[in-house]
């Protein structure tokens, strides 16, 4: 059987202050179903084939946060 899902990453990315890093999420951004409330999350997303974690980590926080 195989899963529905990829191998992934999540990113908590803290300043020297303690504060994490948090994004809000626009409504048509893909596939997902976004409810109002639900729209806050980590940076986060699958490791592509030729990648190993470390190299998906800084691939999605680059994407996700320009």
């Amino acid at each position: 059987m195989t899963k529905p899902y990829r191998p992934n990453v999540g990113i908590a990315l803290f300043n020297a202050s303690g504060l994490v890093l948090i994004g809000r999420r626009f409504r048509d951004d893909g596939p997902e179903i976004i409810l109002p409330g639900l729209e806050w999350q980590m940076p986060q997303g699958g490791i592509d084939a030729e990648e190993n974690p470390h190299q998906a980590v800084m691939r999605e926080l680059w994407e996700e946060t320009g």
